[in-house]
């Protein structure tokens, strides 16, 4: 009885580790709402700057868009495509 004691409890305490790592990660993904919205933002500020200068921006920070974490988008400077790093798709 005691074995199947200790094995139940070292079981729950699995479980626990693993849920805790598990939404660690999922907590440090941006809301996709946010993301969305931040993306829109970023794609007519590029194009404006495309219009007004006749070459895109070098970094997304030469636009004036607030955006939480620049870090969360993938951009290129080349194409003026700028992209999601947790939702590439959008």
């Amino acid at each position: 009885m005691t074995l199947g004691c200790k094995k139940t409890k070292d079981s729950v305490i699995e479980t626990k580790t693993i849920t805790k790592e598990y939404t660690k990660g999922i907590a440090k993904v941006p809301s996709k709402t946010r993301v969305l919205t931040e993306l829109v933002s970023l794609r007519q500020a590029i194009k404006m700057y495309e219009v007004e200068n006749e070459k895109y921006p070098e970094r997304l920070s030469d636009l004036s868009v607030n955006i939480k974490d620049p870090n969360d988008y993938n951009y290129d400077s080349q194409t003026g495509k700028v992209k999601s790093r947790y939702y590439p798709n959008m």
